[in-house]
């Protein structure tokens, strides 16, 4: 076998974010790969071709190709148009070893972008790409029931390039321990990729339902060191022949049992993959590096397979054991929008007529289904159902002051982490009425239990010279840690401990649809508009005989000066905290969860100026039988930017969309929900309401033209769904859940 140049390389830099990087000795530069594309001449008045699979039957070799002199690691034949019915391709390569055996290649649509897709509208035909490293040789038979070659038929012969860093990679440690469900992941670096062969950057996306594993019909023959060039080999075959955005799966694993990055950004967000046509936009690729027609995966390979897919699924909040529904944009198998429910992990064949993952291995898919199960279950952030105990605000965090943590602002892309101070033992999760200021760019918060990962999720938004203020119910790390992350600039964080939940409290929670208790503007509840230094006393109609607090949606309007109001239970001292933040000008919104004084009374205090305030509560905790609370680690559930779990559009204004929040169980009564708009093309407000369910006279949130809004709702589940409606506006909406209520 013939042996190329090793390229130079420098020392490795350091781990990435989400999964553990494998470092190596050497920081890996660039591979570019070459290719020589040789035509394909057509052969006229051939004879069948006897040793043709009987599916093809009269198939005639209608073009074929005999090349030699030639190294390449990786070849595929393309042409235009589309693919003609019946077309078989296949191809046998010459090494030291000799020729090889033929090998079918697929030529389908269905192994690419979406038909509907921008990455579709310049992709070329042709066939799945070949992995033979080290050859010199190839032979090339196409067939055809018609008797006509397609046009423009040529051979792509891929020398994939060497580099030092391939006999290193998986050779060391991670840099991180892996968990059951974060495998360490080779990047795209330390394959070697170089990404100015990418012609375009691959769609985001908010999320995936469901995995799909490959394999990607080529040899089981390869060595440690050979299978960075045939990873190189595909990446450019599909980025520089089909004229994919970028390779087409996600992940890829070897034989060995190592997982490689894909497209670029898999390893930290999802992004549009171009590995199962008509399902890309739902479902991220899995493909192994190998032909499994007979020959099944390697025990080592399914537990890497099984990894990946663990580590997907608790990023992007699905059990592998569960089923989806999936809707087809087109494939050979289901016709665009045929709606399908099937399982969550599944081989390429479940979603169109192709062979993939292989006879061998299309067995094992339920294996590797089981083994992902176990390992997500194992990482799971669980916690016992409890009662909510309500208390008098308290601050527990300023970074101002250095109250619960460090002096000085936090600063982009660091997480504080807050030891919530007297809180019982049993403690599951705890309220917080969250405020940042002083950013110094516009950024985004996220809250999330200590020791866990933080999920794509925010809770708090804001920009420069803003005060933002944003209740948050979150689970609880070993010692009772909260994490709050920053994105971007540096901020300061203040937080306020509102109540907390534990199985031995006493306080059910009973969620009511949105019911307006006052409103300043016309005198409901409280007579007047608030003025600075008067607080005010509102009695609220209506709750049970044994409420001890209410959770109430707060608004502040017509403010005429920058302040903030606080909330607390009537009759009681005013606490050192703050509840709402003001602008002049600004409509603004904050949940709040408040204990009640004597005769179900609450209390208002507005530090200055004038402020109109609206209040709909959304429901009471009280000692009589109701829900408890269990708490989750947050996860998206709906993004309108990225169509997860809805419409891949703005939301258009007065028309209600509705979500079964995914991942509840069956008898869930009530969820909290972070509830974002942005960039609404005029000033809007937003209501989330019960499913089945009249829009309420309501709303969660005020959203100026162009803004990101953030506020965090208690909504009741109407047949297990909710409604989210927007008024004046086309805004994109994002939805994450907090956790939920149940009997």
């Amino acid at each position: 076998m013939r042996r190329r140049p090793l390229l130079a390389v420098v020392a490795l830099g350091a781990a990435g974010v989400l999964a553990p990087v494998l470092p190596v000795d050497a920081q890996p530069v660039p591979v570019t790969p070459s290719t020589v594309t040789v035509p394909i001449p057509s052969v006229t008045a051939a004879a069948p071709d006897r040793s043709v699979q009987p599916t093809v039957p009269a198939a005639r070799v209608v073009a074929q190709l005999t090349r030699t002199g030639v190294d390449f690691d990786v070849a595929g034949v393309t042409f235009d148009g589309a693919v003609p019915a019946g077309l078989l391709v296949e191809a046998r390569t010459h090494s030291g070893d000799g020729w090889s055996a033929w090998s079918s290649l697929e030529a389908t649509d269905d192994s690419g972008p979406d038909e509907d897709s921008a990455e579709a509208l310049r992709a070329a035909s042709g066939t799945e790409p070949l992995a033979a490293p080290g050859s010199d040789g190839i032979d090339v038979r196409v067939l055809s029931p018609t008797g006509r070659a397609p046009r423009g038929l040529a051979a792509r012969l891929v020398d994939g390039g060497r580099s030092d860093a391939d006999a290193t990679l998986g050779h060391r440690p991670g840099s991180a321990a892996a968990s059951v469900t974060t495998p360490t992941v080779i990047t795209r670096a330390q394959w070697g990729a170089d990404e100015s062969l990418r012609p375009c950057t691959p769609d985001p996306l908010g999320g995936f339902k469901a995995g799909v594993v490959h394999h990607t019909v080529n040899t089981n023959a390869y060595t440690t060191d050979e299978a960075a060039s045939i990873l190189r080999g595909i990446y450019s075959y599909h980025t520089q022949d089909r004229g994919w955005c970028d390779i087409g799966y996600n992940f890829l694993v070897d034989r060995f049992g190592r997982t490689y990055e894909g497209r670029v950004g898999s390893r930290t967000g999802a992004v549009l993959g171009a590995h199962a046509g008509g399902f890309n936009s739902e479902t991220f690729g899995v493909s192994v590096i190998g032909d499994h027609t007979s020959s099944p995966f390697p025990a080592a390979v399914v537990t890497a397979v099984e990894k990946v897919i663990a580590w997907q699924a608790d990023r992007w909040a699905f059990n592998p054991a569960d089923t989806v529904l999936l809707t087809s944009r087109g494939s050979s198998k289901f016709p665009e929008a045929t709606a399908v429910t099937l399982p969550r992990v599944i081989g390429h064949r479940d979603l169109a007529l192709t062979a993939c993952p292989g006879d061998a291995a299309y067995p094992q898919v339920p294996t590797i289904r089981s083994g992902s199960a176990t390992m997500w279950r194992a990482g799971q952030y669980v916690v016992a159902a409890a009662r909510y105990a309500a208390i008098t605000p308290r601050r527990v965090l300023d970074t101002r002051t250095g109250l619960g943590a460090p002096v000085g602002p936090v600063t982009g892309g660091r997480t504080v982490s807050l030891n919530v101070p007297g809180l019982p033992t049993n403690a599951t999760s705890v309220t917080l009425n969250v405020t940042a200021t002083g950013a110094t760019a516009s950024t985004y918060v996220t809250a999330f239990p200590g020791g866990q990962t933080r999920r794509a999720v925010s809770n708090l938004n804001l920009s420069p010279g803003r005060t933002v203020a944003t209740q948050v119910t979150i689970g609880l790390g070993a010692g009772g840690t909260v994490n709050l992350f920053n994105r971007s600039g540096s901020v300061h964080l203040i937080a306020d401990l509102v109540g907390y939940h534990t199985p031995t409290a006493t306080l059910n929670y009973l969620p009511s649809s949105p019911r307006r208790v006052m409103d300043t503007r016309i005198g409901l509840g409280v007579g007047a508009i608030l003025t600075a230094g008067r607080p005010v006393t509102l009695t609220i109609p209506g709750l049970p005989p044994s409420t001890r607090a209410v959770t109430l949606n707060l608004t502040g309007l017509e403010a005429s000066a920058s302040g903030y109001v606080t909330v607390y239970p009537g009759g009681a001292a005013r606490p050192t905290a703050s509840t709402l933040n003001l602008v002049p000008g600004d409509t603004v919104a904050n949940l709040v969860t408040v204990p009640v004084g004597p005769g179900n009374t609450v209390s208002f205090y507005n530090r200055a100026g004038d402020v109109h305030l609206v209040a709909d509560l959304a429901g009471s905790h009280t000692t009589a039988a109701g829900n408890r609370f269990t708490v989750l680690s947050p996860r998206r559930v709906m993004d309108t930017r990225t169509g997860f779990y809805a419409p891949q559009a703005p939301l258009a204004p007065m028309v209600p969309h509705s979500l079964a929040v995914p991942g509840l169980p069956v008898g869930a009564r009530a969820v909290i929900l972070t509830v974002t708009g942005t960039s609404p093309d005029a000033a809007t407000w937003l209501t989330v309401y019960p499913g089945g369910t009249t829009a309420p006279t309501a709303s969660n949130l005020n959203l100026p033209a162009g803004a990101t809004v953030s506020n965090q709702a208690v909504v009741p589940l109407g047949s297990g769904t909710v409604e989210i409606v927007s008024g004046q506006a086309n805004l994109d909406v994002l939805l994450d859940v907090q956790g939920y209520y149940a009997p």
